[in-house]
């Protein structure tokens, strides 16, 4: 698959996480993408023509590095107020149990 420009799409590599990792990686087999839905969504090109039907379709593009790192931001902060949501709940349950 190629890009806009016709050059050849790269497969992003996995990060390695162990020596043995770092020799033999792993092939990344399909990129994801998180919907605002909540659903996880597989490029459309590892899936078969019968795997695709019945399935909500997902078309995006690659975001630009400002637009990645007010999303990241999102996420850290939809991250810490969930923590701290549980958190909360857990001492409820904790203080309820005595």
């Amino acid at each position: 698959m190629a890009t806009k420009k016709g050059r050849p799409r790269r497969k992003p590599e996995p990060i390695p996480t162990t020596k043995e990792d770092e020799e033999n990686p792993a092939e990344l087999f399909a990129e994801l993408a998180l919907g605002s839905d909540g659903l996880l969504y597989v490029t459309a090109e590892h899936l078969t023509e019968e795997e695709r039907q019945g399935r909500d379709r997902f078309e995006g593009y690659a975001l630009t590095p400002e637009e990645t790192q007010r999303a990241i931001d999102t996420m850290h902060t939809m991250a810490f107020n969930l923590t701290i949501a549980a958190m909360g709940k857990g001492k409820a349950k904790s203080s309820s149990n005595k």
